[in-house]
């Protein structure tokens, strides 16, 4: 564990996990950086059970809070501040890790930050060989309908649509994807009540609908929300995305 300092004051804290049998491609290994979802922090056990996970399949994990999660500070967290924490990390891994190839794994809210900083990058780094989308969303308003606390707002006829409202705009993925030449895999679970799997169908299509050749979907039964890394189909295609890069 050790920490980054991040512009405009505070400090990443990160996790560093090296696997102790890596998957070699041409002598070089390759390390996930992970980027996590709205709740909590990076020590969350689903969280820890997809590092382990990735750990046994050769893959070395860097991980990180955004400062204002977990033990990570010097800021509310917002938009900017996320995907600035997210921009810092990718710089850092670039610079530690110079004999691996990278791969950026999002979850959840991690999906929209990650498509959003490789958008505005001018020329994505020549170690970054893959993006892997885990239960991701079409855009943070359409996410906002199907929130929980959503649901309870939605019933009282002054405060419906308020929470999708508040979002929409933020993490408009559907529109920035389009924009990234990398490898993607989107992996979603079909029994997911947080982000339900059509917003894996329907960003799938707007990839296909923009002659993105280079987006593979999987979908599969179970996995929920957050629970992807205990469904062995879906870690092996994972696996395999990973070593065709």
């Amino acid at each position: 564990s050790s920490g980054i300092n991040a512009e405009y004051g505070g400090v990443i804290n990160i996790w560093t996990i090296a696997s102790s049998t890596p998957m070699l491609k041409d002598g070089r290994r390759t390390v996930a950086l992970y980027s996590h979802g709205n709740s909590c922090n990076r020590a969350m056990s689903h969280r820890v059970g997809l590092y382990k996970k990735l750990v046994s399949m050769g893959i070395d994990v860097v991980t990180f809070d955004y400062r204002g999660f977990g033990d990570s500070t010097g800021v509310l967290p917002d938009e900017k501040t996320v995907v600035h924490d997210a921009d810092v990390m990718l710089e850092w891994v670039q610079s530690k890790y110079c004999d691996h190839d990278i791969v950026i794994w999002g979850h959840s809210l991690g999906t929209g930050i990650t498509v959003k900083l490789l958008s505005l990058l001018e020329k994505h780094p020549t170690k970054l060989v893959g993006l892997i989308l885990e239960s991701p969303f079409l855009n943070s308003g359409e996410a906002g309908r199907h929130l929980p606390i959503a649901k309870i707002f939605d019933l009282l006829p002054c405060t419906k649509g308020v929470i999708a409202n508040a979002l929409e705009g933020l993490f408009p993925t559907d529109e920035l994807i389009t924009s990234i030449k990398l490898p993607i895999l989107i992996i979603h679970a079909k029994d997911d009540r947080i982000l339900p799997i059509h917003h894996a169908y329907q960003l799938y299509n707007v990839c296909e609908a923009n002659g993105m050749e280079n987006v593979t979907l999987k979908v599969f039964d179970e996995g929920q929300h957050k629970y992807l890394f205990q469904n062995e189909s879906a870690m092996n295609a994972a696996s395999q995305f990973m070593r065709g890069l």
